[in-house]
């Protein structure tokens, strides 16, 4: 997911990511359909990246993800190279292919 990505880049840029337990799972395994579970009594919709930052307390969105945890890194999430090339380009590449990908969609239904 290009929003995981986004959010663990941050985490590993700004030196958090030994704070955190990873869960990472391929689309449709079970692992995945356990995290949903788990986390459908907190959302409306579940979607990812999600962080469990105390019992029972959660937050997903990446910009929500990086606003939460900016002020425990000393870099600003904006001076970190790598999550501004994914961001400004990556992110849009992927977000013009899903755009495309959904027209295509409609044609073939």
């Amino acid at each position: 997911c290009p929003f995981c990505l986004k959010a663990l880049i941050f985490l590993n840029c700004a030196g958090l990511t030994d704070r955190f337990v990873l869960r990472e799972f391929e689309a449709g395994n079970d692992t995945e359909t356990e995290i949903r579970s788990l986390l459908a009594p907190y959302f409306d919709k579940v979607t990812f990246p999600t962080v469990q930052f105390a019992p029972g307390e959660f937050i997903n969105e990446s910009d929500a993800i990086i606003e939460k945890y900016q002020p425990l890194s000393s870099v600003k999430a904006a001076d970190m190279p790598a999550l501004r090339f994914h961001v400004e380009t990556v992110l849009p590449s992927i977000s013009e292919l899903h755009r495309e990908n959904m027209e295509l969609k409609k044609h073939i239904a």
